[in-house]
């Protein structure tokens, strides 16, 4: 029998993995067609990929500028290069300041790559310091422009003599004698950006705002090329008083003729792949699918309640499929068969827990009873002793006899009543108690012995300091269309690791008893009993302040 739901199960596998596999194909090629046919897809893809390219490009460089800024205004404050301006020029101090200034100069300036050059000028002797060793390419400029105020605001843009190229300049005056130079030559700047641009085969320039191009590919500087048939990706440098465009030149012209021959491609692939999947599930219809969709109406109403659901429709499926539906209907079977049996031990357990709660009664309380009445006799308290022993009857009385599946909330509190008026008697003016409960909710069924664990809860743990007045409050109130039960106190409450909520999703953690602690099994109980007897329709909520106690339980009622 294994070996033949083996055989049916690998034959279903099969033919599912086919259809499956044909489907994917299909959506693969699909995919992939559409990505290289629509050309207005891709390319606005690729702009944006060169878009976030550029971006970065232009924001390193931003960046570069500002830490060289950094770096001269720094270095403007330099004690050396201050102290330069004090000594002779014609002194052995000053050349040894000037040698150490150059040393600093020489040991950051590799850390800025957009540098190509920085200039130390001394108005009092003419001397120009510069690093790195160039043969002073900027000198003639640093001699004609020192000291002009339009440097001193910002980069200032100039073709230095005998030279190709735009050079960016930088002046900071240091004292009345001394001034710093900063050079940064755009071809370096520009290489590096035509690089980024050919390696992806795109034009390139750096324009001024003006549309002026100073580099770039030649065909796009010169204007030989209209640039509408491009897409311009464009990034502005804008820092201090530089205001470059980065400029990329994107053509749609090949990448349309690129994706022309995947247009018919994607058109035929997909024509011949849907025609063989309708094929096939018009093949698979009758044997599988009907059969297949039989099988999950089936299971629909079994997990809506129905347990005599009985499928048909073994003589027109595929063998595998009407195995299936043959399991089915014996498993139904078998579950309708044991549900008695799981009912049956349900029953049993929730006996046995009824059973461990009642064992559970503090022992002392019996004894602590019959010595109050004892006391009451011997002052003379008869009438006392009389209701406090009519209490305890009643209170045994319902303990020796509950064993029903379940008890009215008139009952237990009438129930709950007896014990907390027996307390009461024990001690006076120390203990008060106030009860409420809706008359609509009187008759509801509950387990037996669901708050009497609660209100005894409550004095064992709550009632600590005898010598203060104690208080506990049971309130029954239909809420949302829930009946809720608040069991309230003014005691000590409970630690930290018994509160919270708790629920059929959020169980209660079993604690472990360490030494002189309570693990509350009450609790434990009380919880395993409401999620046994109501299920997804019932939670628990223990929350404390210190100061003030609550135990909510909250069971949803049926609504016709």
């Amino acid at each position: 029998m294994k070996r033949k739901a083996r055989s049916k199960k690998s034959g279903i596998q099969m033919k599912l993995g086919i259809v499956v596999g044909m489907v994917t194909l299909i959506y693969f090629i699909s995919v992939v067609t559409m990505l290289y046919s629509l050309t207005g897809s891709v390319q606005r893809r690729m702009n944006e990929s060169y878009q976030s390219l550029t971006d970065a490009y232009v924001s390193q460089l931003r960046l570069e500028f500002e830490e060289v800024e950094k770096y001269v205004n720094t270095l403007s404050i330099d004690f050396d290069l201050n102290m330069l301006a004090l000594e002779d020029p014609s002194s052995d101090a000053y050349q040894l300041r000037l040698y150490q200034i150059r040393q600093k100069i020489f040991s950051y300036y590799f850390n800025y790559r957009i540098l190509t050059g920085f200039y130390l000028y001394d108005a009092r002797t003419g001397l120009i310091t510069y690093v790195p060793d160039d043969k002073g390419h900027y000198a003639d400029f640093v001699r004609e422009y020192v000291g002009k105020e339009d440097l001193s605001n910002g980069w200032y843009q100039f073709s230095p003599r005998g030279e190709t190229g735009i050079t960016l300049a930088r002046t900071y005056r240091v004292s009345e004698s001394q001034w710093l130079f900063a050079f940064v030559n755009l071809s370096g700047i520009a290489e590096e950006f035509g690089i980024i641009a050919e390696e992806s085969g795109l034009s390139w320039d750096i324009e001024d705002p003006k549309g002026r191009a100073f580099y770039g590919t030649g065909e796009i500087v010169d204007h030989s090329v209209k640039r509408e048939d491009y897409d311009v990706i464009t990034e502005a440098l804008e820092y201090s008083t530089i205001n470059l465009n980065f400029q990329l030149f994107v053509g749609s012209d090949v990448i349309w003729e690129q994706n022309k021959a995947y247009i018919g491609y994607f058109v035929l692939s997909l024509i011949v792949f849907s025609a063989f999947v309708i094929g096939a599930v018009f093949y698979m219809r009758r044997g599988m699918l009907k059969p297949l969709q039989l099988l999950l109406e089936g299971m629909e109403r079994f997990a809506g309640g129905d347990d005599q659901v009985k499928l048909d429709g073994e003589a027109e499926a595929e063998p595998e499929m009407a195995y299936a539906l043959e399991s089915f209907n014996r498993m139904v079977d078998e579950i309708r068969e044991n549900k008695f049996l799981i009912y049956e031990t349900k029953l049993e357990k929730q006996k046995l827990l009824i059973q461990n709660m009642q064992s559970q009664i503090n022992p002392h309380f019996f004894s602590n009873t019959t010595n109050l009445i004892y006391n009451l006799l011997e002052i003379g308290k008869i009438d006392t002793a009389e209701q406090c022993l009519m209490l305890l009857s009643s209170y045994y009385r319902y303990m020796t006899t509950i064993g029903d599946e379940s008890t009215t909330l008139k009952q237990e509190m009438d129930f709950v009543g007896s014990y907390l008026e027996i307390m009461k008697l024990r001690f006076p003016n120390k203990l008060s108690c106030e009860i409420t409960m809706e008359e609509a909710l009187k008759e509801l069924r509950i387990p037996p012995l669901l708050i009497q664990p609660l209100a005894e809860n409550c004095i064992r743990h709550g009632f600590t300091d005898r010598r203060h007045a104690f208080w506990i409050g049971i309130r029954i109130y239909e809420q949302d269309g829930a009946a809720v039960i608040d069991v309230c106190d003014n005691g000590r409450g409970f630690p930290e690791n018994y509160r919270g909520a708790f629920d059929q999703k959020t169980p209660m953690p079993v604690r472990e008893t360490k030494d002189g602690d309570d693990n509350h099994v009450g609790m434990q109980n009380i919880y395993q009993r409401l999620m046994m007897q109501y299920g997804e329709r019932a939670s628990m909520l223990i929350d404390s302040t210190g100061q003030f106690t609550m135990v909510r339980i909250r069971i949803k009622l049926f609504l016709s």
